[in-house]
């Protein structure tokens, strides 16, 4: 597992309590990480993916996104479409040093994150690469 860069999970998962203590730590060369259909984030961020560099989240129910995402330090993108749900981003979104970030058909957020108006434009702002769709 340590070897491993690219990462897809997909669809609704049984009980990923079951799994190993620390596996996450295992993946330390995981830069990619794609999920679909995962309404939980929170447990795929907590404490994980030290060299992850792009995130890919889409067709979730989610409806925000967890604040342990901005904990990782590599993190340069992260695209978000059709999460009709998301409504907002965490605060520490400010904090993050990101390159990209892209919002494809979640309307709730692509309001929130309009230029100089949306709630959370002040959360953005400072990202370099913006699409928000």
């Amino acid at each position: 597992l340590s070897k491993l860069e690219s990462l897809k999970i997909e669809g609704k998962l049984p009980d990923v309590s079951v799994l190993p203590p620390q596996w996450k730590q295992k993946l330390s060369s995981l830069k990619y990480l794609e999920i679909g259909d995962v309404d939980d984030l929170e447990f795929w961020f907590k404490d994980g993916f030290p060299s992850l560099q792009k995130v890919v989240v889409y067709g979730s129910d989610l409806k925000a996104l967890p604040g342990s995402m901005c904990d990782l330090e590599s993190l340069q993108h992260i695209k978000m479409m059709g999460c009709h749900k998301l409504a907002s981003l965490p605060e520490k979104m400010k904090e993050l040093k990101l390159d990209t970030l892209e919002i494809w058909d979640c309307p709730l957020l692509v309001e929130r994150c309009q230029k100089e108006t949306g709630v959370d434009w002040l959360k953005i702002s400072h990202i370099q690469n913006l699409i928000v769709k």
